[in-house]
């Protein structure tokens, strides 16, 4: 149902979010003042928590529950983001030292398994599992054209699954990636009596635009969005004209809206809101990414899937932090030796327990300084230059020496280890709980239970896998028809049409677990058709990426009629004569009669597949004739033996 916001209503958006905004940036901009004011004076870290960081407005309800389950995906998506809000509060003793160096030293490695969730849930977006048919003025566009992106594909393969996995509740929206406007001769903008230029009638350049939670400042699901573009307005700052001023973009059924910032940037002026492009689509242009629907009020909101494992991995970054820092403690042994007593004297003033009388501060009156030689320990130690302890084997004056001593002279104190071995347990064993949760296979996890070395466990884990990519892949294909539907209609007048086929099916099953099925499927002596249609699927998972390799096994596959069928089997057949010699000749040595083809004629596979298929059987067939031992003979000796085996047990 089309929904068009009145001049009140648009007003009205613009004040709220106006008065929202400008008190926020005023108590941003001191905060930001205050914390580098306490790191260029060389104060504790931590101080700049003093005078909280200010909470950003809920400038809708919801609006920071989503920027808070976008920002903690961001934690473990993102490579380079220092994540302050789970070391917000410090962990109990750390000094400033500690956390400093935590933080100059921080490695995201949860990254890893946001990279496999994104590669899982891609799986869908394999070219054999979707299709797209366009008139040709749109395929070319669709597929050719797209600003910034070349194709909405591309957009699709290589942003659409991380957006979506990341932010939930963020919106594609499409709008035009500039607006021809009409012109006089003069090249000026022609303009209608209200004073805005008049959009000419050339076909505009729509492209898809990913808003994060964070930018969507206002919204009505379905009828308008709010939302603060990536462009900046010039405004007046520091003497200059600089473009840091804020532009908010508003959408509804008929209109892209726009107002800005404008003038000096400390008086926060703000433009009114005109009509930025008229649309025209009889719907708004912005689409939800979508994820697992929940209720925040009577608001819907979307939860991403990967959001079930973050606060997992959340753990597993503190307690990957936690380790990296105690190593820093625990790797490093303490030396324990024995020292002397300090006899340090200056101007008749020694040392005692390292502290030292100088007469020459305070003016004059004197008072205690910290020793020079002993640094304050009131013992020297008893190491050379190079590092080695010196024993006092006596002297005239110290008889004994260091004869009576008890103990070591010197050695090695480490810290427990009882602590990191704790915490890399707690590492490895929350990971692998984020990743059963993603289904996402770990590739040093080994099969457990008796079911998971069946063909049943396979396809059970196949199973769930399935169930857990198929609304990912629904959702993501609703966000990429909504795409081009928007792109179609906005740019071609009258729209034209396409029809996009949705994934049915995915390439779950691994080559292994494939293997294990075959070998199952042919024990309970199941339709050679369904096993070989399992040895096709093997085949293709290994050899996908070498046109070559697929070309030799493809006419293996489609020519070797007995190659799903048990030994025992065709040896029955080929006795009975129910099967020609030569194809057990093929059967047997496929691979060996393409490779003399290929030696004989390098451009082999070049030739159309009905000649390929003439020269394979030919060739078989001569093999045949040309061996002394024919494969019936072979079959009926094999069946001999086997006869004699089982008489024998």
């Amino acid at each position: 149902m089309a929904y068009v916001l009145t001049q009140d209503q648009l007003r009205d958006l613009r004040d709220s979010f106006i008065s929202k905004w400008k008190n926020y940036d005023i108590l941003l901009r001191n905060w930001e003042r205050r914390k580098e004011y306490f790191y260029r004076n060389n104060q504790s870290p931590i101080a700049q928590f003093i005078m909280p960081k200010p909470l950003t407005p809920e400038f809708y309800p919801g609006y920071n529950y989503a920027v808070e389950m976008m920002e903690q995906i961001e934690t473990h998506s993102s490579t380079d983001k220092f994540p302050d809000r789970l070391f917000l509060s410090r962990a109990p003793n750390e000094t400033d030292a500690e956390y400093a160096y935590r933080k100059a030293n921080y490695k995201n490695t949860t990254n890893p398994v946001w990279v496999d969730y994104i590669h899982t849930v891609s799986r869908a977006n394999a070219d054999q599992n979707w299709s797209f048919k366009a008139d040709p003025e749109l395929f070319n566009y669709i597929n050719n054209e797209v600003p910034k992106y070349g194709s909405t594909e591309a957009f699709l393969r290589n942003f659409l699954p991380s957006l979506k996995g990341k932010d939930a509740n963020g919106i594609i929206a499409i709008q035009p990636y500039n607006i021809p406007l009409v012109r006089d001769q003069n090249g000026n903008v022609v303009r209608d009596e209200n004073g805005m230029a008049i959009v000419s009638d050339e076909p505009i350049s729509p492209y898809p635009v990913y808003y994060s939670s964070k930018n969507i400042v206002g919204q009505s699901d379905g009828e308008w969005y709010m939302v603060i573009s990536y462009e900046r307005s010039t405004v007046r700052f520091g003497g200059k004209d600089v473009k840091m001023g804020l532009t908010v973009l508003i959408f509804d059924s008929e209109n892209i809206y726009q107002f800005s910032q404008i003038g000096n940037y400390n008086d926060y002026e703000w433009s009114d809101v005109f009509v930025w492009y008229p649309h025209t689509l009889g719907y708004v242009p912005c689409h939800k990414l979508k994820g697992i629907p929940a209720l925040y009020g009577d608001r819907t909101i979307y939860v991403s899937p990967f959001s079930a494992a973050a606060n997992l991995l959340d753990l597993v970054t503190l307690d990957e932090s936690n380790l990296f820092v105690t190593k820093a403690t625990t790797v490093y042994n303490y030396k324990v030796a024995i020292g002397t007593p300090c006899t340090f004297e200056r101007n008749g003033d020694k040392c005692r327990d390292g502290i030292l009388f100088d007469s020459t501060i305070n003016n004059g009156i004197g008072g205690n300084i910290e020793c020079p030689a002993c640094h304050g320990a009131g013992l020297r130690p008893r190491m050379s230059p190079f590092g080695v302890l010196l024993i006092n084997p006596g002297n005239a004056l110290n008889a004994d020496g260091d004869k009576g001593l008890q103990g070591d002279y010197l050695k090695l104190v480490g810290p427990p280890i009882e602590g990191p071995k704790f915490l890399q347990e707690q590492i490895d064993k929350n990971e692998r709980r984020a990743r059963n949760i993603l289904h996402i296979p770990d590739a040093d996890s080994q099969v457990v239970g008796e079911e998971g070395k069946t063909a049943t466990g396979s396809l059970n884990k196949a199973r769930a896998t399935y169930a857990f990519i198929k609304p990912i892949s629904d959702q993501t294909f609703e966000v990429y028809e909504f795409m081009i539907k928007a792109i179609c209609d906005m740019r071609f007048d009258p729209p034209q049409s396409f029809e996009l086929t949705w994934p049915q099916s995915f390439d779950i099953i691994t080559p292994s677990d494939m293997l294990t099925i075959i070998g199952e499927l042919s024990e309970l002596n199941l339709p050679p058709s369904l096993i070989s249609a399992y040895i096709e699927k093997y085949v293709s998972s290994l050899m996908y990426t070498s046109d070559d390799a697929l070309a030799v096994f493809k006419l293996i596959l489609n020519e070797d009629l007995i190659l799903s069928m048990t030994r025992d089997d065709v040896n029955l057949r080929v006795t009975a004569k129910m099967i020609e010699p030569w194809r057990d000749t093929l059967h047997y040595g496929g691979l060996q009669i393409i490779n003399y083809l290929v030696d004989q004629n390098p451009n082999f596979f070049e030739q159309d597949y009905a000649t390929q298929r003439d020269q394979f059987i030919k060739q078989a067939q001569e093999w045949t004739k040309q061996a002394g031992f024919t494969p019936a003979d072979m079959a009926a000796e094999e069946l001999r033996r086997t006869a004699e085996f089982a008489i024998a047990q």
